[in-house]
Formats: structure tokens, C-alpha cells, sequence
């Protein structure tokens, strides 16, 4: 499974130069079947990096001190067969795409192979021969067609400066004002104590989306699929989540839940339900949709919420919480650059918070690792007063200042939604309406009025 004409060709096009290096710049030795091709992309891809000759003359040296290479000699020298049949520059980057898709092919072969081979070894869990393969899968991908892109500076600054310089609104006008929204490639983290409404800041963010028609993901964790949308349903038509899961609608409930059921079926999200899944399992789950979303719909993933960073398992057994946080960090950012997509990730803080009189977050509550602060391009910090409020009865008469001022904070439905880093933007506290008996989040005026 492999072309040697290809090989022949792109190494031909490299010992001419003539800019055919940066056509090249995704090939790596292992993708040549011959070894002779290999060591000969190394040599000439040495020289280029040292500025120096790359044709057959100045190669003639380092081409005889190995037999295996002068045995490929017949009639005329092989480095000059390889420099005669050349293909025109524009044609350099096909084959070079080929030699690479042959070799992924050759990798799959052998991944598939060895599946097989696990398969029928009945000491082994069949978890492990999955999550080995998933690696092995992982690790092609990332070397395969989403490697390494060269580009010239002035190629990059063009695109930058015709890049949009906003992303996607969020749904919410008064947290878009300090907010750059929704941007292709980057991770956003949504942190907040237990109780803060991080699965429903989540879950309005894809609703959101979707509601714009943006094909949107929801990877629980936490939760199974049948909870989440049970939850989504709660959000569109009122009725209080536990309602509706213990069946006690009214009447009037029913019909509201009822009338919503069309507007789910043109909502474009999709449910992934993954417990105890690793990032690279994720990662293939999200080709695949998008894949599908592209054939079917012509128009590929847009948006992805994960719920949550804490539930996610350690890349490699026996790491400690600091080193597998930031190693599932690193890999969601890398994700969200691979598929090109908004990557929102929820995260729980640390117990710092409850031991301030202020607990709203700050970057430090930030659960188990630094390298999310490192990783993320934006971070939120969420907080409802309420939630504190009703374990916090202060010791007074009802009829005082005190009492009173407690009872409005007990009964308010703020979300806090702190932004505690704004790559590009301006930290701010966003002040919305959050209904957590529902999970519908709004405008705060909006909500007033």
C-alpha cells in the first residue's frame, strides 16, 4: 500500500528547491515506504534547514557511502533519474499529499491489525484494547491531516486582518458587551462552586446557539442524555425541571411542554452522553458528528459545551490531579483548534471560596492546576447570591433592615457572571437573570420588565 512513483516525485521536486520545501512541510520521514526514500527526505530536508545545495551533485558523496542506496543505481545514477522526471511546482503539493495518505492507510492497516489481535486475547479487557486504539487513532489524526501549517508572515497577517473581529453572540446582550463571543479555536472555561449553575450557564450557551441555527454539542459527563434534555425542555417551555422528571405537570404544564416539542425537533443539538471518557475518545466522537453534520446538512459543528472538566480521566493511570487537569486541558485547547470550533468547558472551583465573606470567584479558586488559566483564552467565574443567601438566616427580628435586606437576596435570581480573563477583551462582572428551578438565563432588564 504505497506509490513509490510519488515518493520518487516529491524528492525529484525537493532536489530542485524552487519553493518546493514549503509544499512539503506536513511529510514526515515514517510516511515513505522505501528506506532509502526516508533516509534521503531526512538528508535533503537537513541541507535546506543549513542552507546548503540540495541537487544530485552535492548529494553524490553522502549517496555512495551506503550500499543499499548505490545498489538502486543502473544505468544512470538514481538521484539523477529522480531529478529528470519532475512534476510542475503546482503538482508537488498532490503528491506529497499522497505519499501521506498512503502511509495513514498503512498505520490504519496495522491499528486494525493489532485490535484484532487484542480481540482474541481473552486476558485482555476490552476497555483497554478500545482506549489503546483510540490512542493510536488520536495520535494518526494529529499527524496526519490537521499537522503542521506554514505559512508566510504576510499570508498570516492577511488573514488575520480579514478575520471577523468578533465571534458569535452569545445570546445575551449585556454579557456581549464586555465579551468577544463565540471565536473558532478557542476554550472558554465556565468555573463556579456546586450550586452556582454551571450545567445551566452551559446549557443556555448551546440552546443559544442553536436557536441561531449553529449545529451545537452537549457532552455530559455529569449527567445522562435523557436528564440533559429534560433540562433543554425545562429551558424552552417554563416548567420547573424536577416538574417535569416527577410528572407533576398541570394541565396548563403539559400543554406548555407539549407545545414546545416541535421547536426540539428543529433544534440542531446533539447529546453526547460519555461517562468516564478520555479526551481523544471525545475527540473522534466530535469528527464523526462533524462529519455527518457536513454530509447532511452541508454545514459542519459550530459550537461544543463539555460538562464537566473534573469527570474527565486521567490520560495515563497513576498521575496526579494537577498533572491529568493539565494534561486534559492542553488537550481540549488542541481539540478546539484541530476541529476549528468554540469549545466552552465547565469547571469546578476549589473550597478557598467558602472560607472569603466575598465568595465570588477569582482566577486562584481555579480547581487542581494552573495550566487552565495557561490554556484558556477566556474565563468565568460564576456566583448566585441566593444560593449562599438561603443557608445564611441572619439571628434578628423579621421586622429588621438586616432580616429584610437577606429575604430580597434569598428570593433574587442573579447569575453573577464574573470574566476573569477576556483574551483581547476587558474583565467585567455581567449581572443576568438566572431561574434555577427552569434554567432559563436571560437579560437582567429583559427579566425585570
Amino acid at each position: 500500500m504505497h506509490s513509490l512513483e510519488s515518493e520518487a516525485a516529491v524528492l525529484g521536486a525537493l532536489m530542485w528547491g524552487e519553493g518546493a520545501f514549503e509544499h512539503c512541510a506536513r511529510l514526515l520521514p515514517e510516511h515513505f515506504h522505501d528506506p532509502v526514500h526516508q533516509a534521503l527526505y531526512v538528508e535533503l530536508k537537513r541541507r535546506n534547514d543549513a542552507s546548503r545545495p540540495v541537487d544530485a551533485a552535492s548529494l553524490r558523496d553522502w549517496w555512495r557511502a551506503d550500499e543499499a542506496r548505490t545498489a538502486l543505481d543502473g544505468d544512470t545514477p538514481y538521484l539523477a533519474d529522480l531529478m529528470r522526471d519532475v512534476p510542475e511546482n503546482d503538482s508537488v503539493q498532490a503528491y506529497a499529499d499522497q505519499v501521506r495518505e498512503y502511509a495513514e492507510r498503512r498505520r490504519l492497516v496495522e491499528i486494525g491489525r493489532a485490535l484484532t489481535a487484542q480481540a482474541e486475547n481473552t486476558e485482555l479487557v476490552p476497555r483497554d484494547a478500545l482506549e489503546a486504539s483510540e490512542r493510536d487513532l488520536a495520535s494518526l489524526a494529529e499527524t496526519g491531516s490537521t499537522g503542521r501549517k506554514v505559512v508566510s508572515l504576510s499570508m498570516a497577517l492577511r488573514d488575520a486582518l480579514n478575520s471577523p473581529t468578533q465571534g458569535a453572540p452569545t445570546g445575551w446582550a449585556d454579557l456581549d458587551r464586555s465579551f468577544n463571543g463565540w471565536i473558532p479555536e478557542e476554550l472558554v472555561i465556565a468555573a463556579g462552586r456546586p450550586g452556582m449553575g454551571k450545567s445551566l450557564f452551559g446549557a443556555g450557551c448551546v440552546l443559544n446557539q442553536a436557536k441561531r441555527g449553529v449545529p451545537s454539542v452537549f457532552i455530559s459527563l455529569e449527567m445522562g442524555a435523557g436528564q440533559a434534555a429534560v433540562r433543554f425542555a425545562s429551558m424552552l417551555c417554563g416548567v420547573p425541571y424536577r416538574t417535569i422528571k416527577r410528572r407533576e405537570m398541570t394541565p396548563e404544564q403539559a400543554h406548555a411542554l407539549r407545545s414546545v416539542m416541535d421547536r426540539v425537533d428543529e433544534l440542531p443539538i446533539t447529546i453526547i452522553d460519555m461517562p468516564g471518557a478520555k479526551v481523544p475518545a471525545i475527540r473522534n466522537a466530535l469528527r464523526r458528528l462533524d462529519r455527518d453534520m457536513q454530509r447532511r446538512l452541508g454545514r459542519g459543528l459550530g459550537f461544543v459545551c463539555l460538562d464537566y472538566l473534573g469527570y474527565l480521566e486521567a490520560p495515563s493511570p497513576g498521575m496526579s490531579k494537577n498533572d491529568e487537569v493539565a494534561a486534559n486541558s492542553k488537550a481540549l485547547k488542541m481539540t478546539a483548534r484541530e476541529l476549528k470550533l468554540p469549545m466552552l468547558v465547565l469547571c469546578q472551583l476549589n473550597r478557598g471560596v467558602e472560607q472569603r465573606t466575598d465568595k465570588h470567584p477569582m482566577m486562584s479558586d481555579l480547581r487542581d492546576s494552573g495550566a487552565i488559566e495557561q490554556d484558556a483564552d477566556a474565563i468565568f467565574g460564576l456566583y448566585r447570591d441566593a444560593y449562599y443567601a438561603e443557608r445564611e438566616e441572619p439571628d434578628c427580628h423579621p421586622s429588621e433592615p438586616e432580616y429584610l435586606d437577606w429575604q430580597k437576596r434569598v428570593v433574587s435570581k442573579t447569575l453573577d457572571v464574573d470574566i476573569l480573563k477576556n483574551r483581547d477583551g476587558e474583565t467585567a462582572r455581567v449581572v443576568l437573570y438566572c431561574d434555577p428551578a427552569t434554567g432559563q438565563i436571560e437579560n437582567y432588564e429583559e427579566s425585570a420588565a
